[in-house]
């Protein structure tokens, strides 16, 4: 199942589909736009030093979409991005795939690189 919303510069998703870098790139691509930047979190197999084989994602759908909304309008209100696109995998997701991708766009590559550091953890 995949649920999405979007507007003229912003699109999130929830989905229980693999994740493809492509689309979300394709998605933030425009004529006035110099650069883009993006950011893949993936399973990996380990966590404080026990194995891991896999991720298993719940979500309220709704509550998801809105919380990603909320994010782009604050990348949007903080860096001077063209536009943005979040997407977040519910379901298993197995070693080494996309949990969380995030692709933004902006006319130089200085803000677009920013929005990633900007949300470094």
């Amino acid at each position: 199942m995949t649920k999405e919303q979007h507007g003229s510069n912003w699109y999130v998703e929830v989905t229980d589909q693999r994740l493809d870098i492509c689309k979300y790139t394709q998605l933030v691509t425009d004529p006035g736009a110099g650069a883009i930047s993006s950011f893949i979190g993936t399973t990996r197999n380990n966590f404080q030093g026990k194995a891991v084989l896999r991720l298993e994602y719940e979500a309220h759908v709704p509550m998801a979409l809105s919380k990603l909304k909320e994010l782009c309008d604050q990348v949007h209100q903080r860096w001077s991005v063209t536009k943005i696109a979040m997407a977040h995998r519910t379901g298993v997701v197995e070693v080494c795939e996309a949990s969380v991708i995030i692709a933004v766009s902006s006319a130089h590559r200085k803000a677009s690189l920013e929005v990633g550091k900007g949300y470094k953890s």
